[in-house]
């Protein structure tokens, strides 16, 4: 979908549901985090910070899972999300690229 609010309900969706086994072993196997991971280069805030929030969700119970997200190659849109922000002086961030910052760092600690 184009519309920001779909991709924000289908990203809270997934992150919600992870903490179901059967669920998580669907996201998986249907290869979700592929189509979740593109969305962390959208320009909506909010779009990204439901799709950092719900791969971190996918990944913080099982390190298993998290990787198998990595064999998805969830690390490529997560790496090109952080390396637009290398050479932003901190001072320049607003709250909500903050927040997104900081469930991206928390995405890569699981």
């Amino acid at each position: 979908s184009v519309n920001p609010e779909d991709k924000v309900c289908g990203c809270h969706s997934l992150g919600n549901l992870t903490s179901l086994n059967i669920i998580k072993k669907i996201l998986i196997k249907e290869k979700m985090v592929r189509v979740v991971g593109p969305l962390l280069l959208e320009q909506d805030d909010i779009v990204r910070l439901a799709a950092v929030g719900s791969l971190r969700n996918i990944s913080a119970t099982d390190p298993d899972t998290a990787e198998e997200m990595v064999n998805q190659d969830v690390m490529t849109p997560l790496e090109m999300f952080l390396s637009n922000y290398q050479s932003s002086p901190a001072d320049s961030l607003k709250e909500a690229d903050l927040n997104i910052l900081t469930e991206a760092v928390n995405l890569l600690w699981n």
